[in-house]
């Protein structure tokens, strides 16, 4: 069975990045369904790179690799909500690692709570470029397609 990221959580985390404006249901589906995608590509890429540096247990260095691969900025000195520590080494095991360092969980959580924040930021940018106060689908479906590559795997 996959590991899932309590939707309450992504939501909050969500909200952190479009602050006071208001988010419709098919706009929440959206995220619901892609922050989930997002993280396991993300622990999937983190297998990969472990792989690649012939170690056994994934470090913090090998997080560093991923977010410059994923191009995100701020992860590390991210300090919104977090998700849960265990939901997120179950993911990364769910993936393949089978060892990770208690640095390496922490700045995986932090890359993929950074990138829904992130996500909340553009679709709120997107919202105001339509002088609406509410974020829609369509806000969140052109923010996936511009912070990650390859987003049609994820739509």
């Amino acid at each position: 069975m996959a590991v899932e990221l309590p939707k309450a959580a992504i939501e909050r985390i969500f909200r952190q990045g479009i602050g006071e404006r208001r988010l419709s249901q098919e706009a929440k589906d959206v995220i619901y369904e892609f922050v989930p995608k997002m993280a396991r590509y993300a622990a999937d890429s983190s297998k990969a790179i472990l792989d690649a540096s012939g170690k056994k247990t994934l470090m913090e260095e090998h997080l560093k690799a991923l977010t410059q691969v994923l191009m995100v900025d701020g992860a590390e000195e991210y300090d919104g909500e977090l998700f849960g520590r265990a939901t997120v080494r179950r993911i990364l095991k769910e993936a393949g690692v089978e060892r990770a360092s208690a640095d390496a969980v922490d700045l995986y959580n932090k890359l993929i709570c950074r990138i829904t924040e992130e996500l909340g930021e553009r679709a709120a940018e997107y919202a105001d470029e339509d002088d609406r106060k509410t974020v829609q689908r369509e806000d969140v479906e052109r923010a996936i397609t511009c912070i990650m590559p390859r987003a049609d795997e994820f739509l």
